[in-house]
């Protein structure tokens, strides 16, 4: 887990998922004040295209 930089809390992974344009992300999520910070440097596609 990774210490939170506002509030010292725990910080866990999380996928975020925008259904309109087929993109997701993986986000570090604090538990104790939901600050979200972003944990890749650029969104993945859900399909690949073949």
């Amino acid at each position: 887990m990774y210490p939170c930089e506002k509030c010292q809390g725990s910080m866990l992974l999380d996928r975020e998922v925008d259904m309109e344009s087929g993109l997701s992300l993986l986000v570090l999520v604090c538990i104790n004040c939901g600050r979200r910070k972003q944990a890749e440097s650029a969104p993945l596609p859900l399909i690949e295209a073949s």
